[in-house]
């Protein structure tokens, strides 16, 4: 009886032993796949390509940046000169998609364009729009 009852606690011992560090790596292999944000330093490589590009918009604003198991999603709006033609717009937001495509990893970007509607920084700075 006595074994039987240090057998059942040796049981025991080596299962919680198991059981918790294998909780832990399923809960932190379900929160990878869930939605999360992004590290900081991927988040900084994006901003600093938008950077890049300021003489080429008004401003830019809802950007998000979310991860979802290995991959990241970027989004950001981008709001640029009233008087520039679409086709000028599409090239500038096309080369910063492949800039951040090339800098962050594993990132699918999205931007949206839209035009000034002249209540941006420089307006109210009484500066021209870029």
């Amino acid at each position: 009886m006595t074994h039987q009852i240090i057998q059942f606690a040796a049981t025991i011992i080596v299962s919680l032993t198991i059981l918790f560090p294998s909780l832990k790596m399923a809960k932190h292999a379900f929160l990878k796949l869930l939605n999360a944000t992004i590290e900081e330093e991927s988040m900084m490589d994006v901003i600093n390509i938008l950077g890049r590009y300021f003489e080429h918009y008004c401003e830019f604003s809802d950007l998000r940046a979310r991860s979802a198991g290995r991959k990241i999603f970027v989004e950001v709006r981008l709001v640029l000169p009233e008087q520039m033609p679409l086709a000028h717009r599409h090239v500038i937001a096309v080369n910063m998609e492949k800039d951040i495509a090339q800098n962050v990893p594993g990132v699918e970007v999205t931007i949206k364009t839209a035009p000034c509607r002249r209540n941006c920084e420089y307006v109210k700075r009484n500066e021209p729009c870029p």
